[in-house]
């Protein structure tokens, strides 16, 4: 019987990615990223004898979460000049599960769906995952908060009433028109 002696090997390999024409290599080892959704044909080649190809999974399916979504509901300001506006996110849905939302187009976030305080305007409003924080999606670009309607109508009068006084103030002032015909030298 002889002796065995261990000596140390240095084996380098490549891992080959494969999708449709596509052929990805991570010398030594390492993470693939970056890479869309669909099956792969995972391999591990012998970068000394590249004829030596073992296959590590032939049909590796790699994913994505289901696409963000949420629904936007909001109590318009009660009178003309206030701030009492307030616009809710809820029930969001995709992603990992962990949300953040913005009310002016990702300007800052916050993890909770409620936007209280707000003056009549335009809102952009987004969600994004919290854990992929890349992943945004746009709920409503232009979203408005505005006066309630008792207010509006109540402008509206005022507007009316004005209106009234200036005609007929101004009533007294208008020239007078002329039924018969005069001669003109």
């Amino acid at each position: 019987m002889t002796d065995q002696y261990l000596f140390p090997v240095r084996l380098e390999v490549t891992v080959h990615i494969i999708t449709r024409l596509t052929e990805y290599n991570m010398a030594g080892f390492g993470n693939s990223s970056n890479l869309a959704p669909g099956t792969y044909d995972v391999r591990i080649r012998d970068a000394a004898n590249t004829s030596c190809v073992i296959s590590l999974n032939p049909a590796l399916v790699i994913t994505q979460p289901p696409v963000l979504a949420a629904s936007i509901a909001s109590t318009n300001v009660t009178c003309f000049g206030g701030n009492d506006g307030a616009i809710t996110i809820s029930g969001a849905t995709g992603g990992y599960g962990t949300y953040e939302y913005s009310i002016n187009g990702g300007g800052s976030w916050q993890a909770s769906g409620s936007f209280a305080g707000l003056t009549p305007g335009a809102y952009n409003i987004l969600i994004r995952d919290a854990a992929h924080t890349g992943c945004i999606i746009v709920l409503n670009n232009a979203y408005i908060i505005t006066h309630r309607v008792c207010c509006q109508l109540y402008q509206l009068k005022l507007k009316y009433h004005a209106l009234a006084t200036m005609m007929e103030q101004s009533a007294s002032v208008l020239p007078q028109v002329v039924t018969e015909p005069t001669n003109i030298p």
